[in-house]
C-alpha cells in the first residue's frame, strides 16, 4: 500500500471538525438536461471507480483498501428549492462541503443537485484534502463523468 506523505499525515492528524471544518475540496459541473437516474449514475460510477484506487481506500498510517466499500454510502441526491437559481445552488454546495466526510470510509462523495432552473442539474465531487496529492477534485470529476471519447 502507499505510504502517507508528511503532508497527508498532517491532514490525517487535523481531522478535528471543531478546529478544521474545511478540509474537503470540491469541483462542480452544471449540466443541461435531466439528471441521470440513480441506477444510471450507480452503473457509471461503479465502472469508473475501478480505475481509481483511492476511491475505494481509507486513510490510516497508509492508504489501505476498504473491504466494505459501498458506492451508495458516497452518492447523495438533493433537490434545490424553487426558483433553483445559482444562489440556491451555491447554498447547496456550501452545505455539502461543510458536512464532514466519514473518516472510517473512503474520503469522497458525489452529490447530484437537481432542480436548477433552465432544465439543468449539477454534479459536485467532494474529496478530502489529503486525496488531492494524488488527484484534484476536478480531475476526479473528469475521470468519473467523461467518456473516453470526451462525451459525458
Amino acid at each position: 500500500m502507499a505510504q502517507l506523505t508528511a503532508l497527508d499525515a498532517g491532514f490525517l492528524k487535523s481531522r478535528d471538525p471543531e478546529r478544521h471544518p474545511g478540509l474537503a475540496i470540491g469541483a462542480v459541473a452544471v449540466v443541461n438536461g435531466a439528471a441521470p437516474s440513480y441506477d444510471q449514475l450507480k452503473t457509471v460510477l461503479t465502472e469508473r471507480i475501478k480505475s481509481i484506487p483511492r476511491c475505494t481506500q481509507v486513510l490510516a498510517t497508509e492508504w489501505i483498501d476498504y473491504p466494505g466499500f459501498d458506492l451508495t454510502q458516497h452518492v447523495r441526491r438533493v433537490a434545490l428549492p424553487r426558483p433553483g437559481d445559482e444562489a440556491e445552488l451555491f447554498r447547496a454546495i456550501a452545505l455539502a462541503l461543510e458536512r464532514p466526510l466519514d473518516p472510517d470510509r473512503p474520503l469522497w462523495e458525489c452529490w447530484i443537485i437537481e432542480g436548477l432552473n433552465g432544465n439543468r442539474w449539477a454534479i459536485l465531487i467532494k474529496i478530502h484534502h489529503c486525496m488531492a496529492g494524488a488527484m484534484s477534485a476536478a480531475h476526479l470529476l473528469a475521470r468519473l463523468c467523461d467518456d473516453a471519447d470526451g462525451s459525458a
